[in-house]
């Protein structure tokens, strides 16, 4: 897939759990009536689960096992004391 084609799912994605939030927002089924900051209402969306998937996204066992296996590889690397500018990368081809 392109980068385009990333970037378009990519709008797609928050378009639509925009959308979900405002829903539910305007339901009253997400916030209380006191003000609060957009992350906080997106955190409570997930821990209350009213946006949740109807559907059951479980991982195979061998996704699991593969998943597992980065993580446990992802300490085979040093942290570096710091972090150069410049070489993080790009997505232009």
């Amino acid at each position: 897939m392109s980068v385009n084609g990333y970037l378009v799912g990519a709008v797609l994605m928050v378009v639509s759990a925009s959308v979900t939030a405002n829903s539910l927002l305007a339901q009253g089924r997400a916030i209380g009536t006191e003000p609060r900051p957009q992350t906080e209402r997106w955190l409570q969306l997930q821990r209350e689960g009213n946006a949740a998937s109807r559907y059951s996204q479980a991982a195979t066992p061998a996704e699991r096992e593969l998943a597992n296996r980065r993580w446990l590889e992802s300490y085979e690397h040093p942290i570096p004391d710091f972090f150069e500018q410049g070489i993080e990368g790009s997505i232009d081809n």
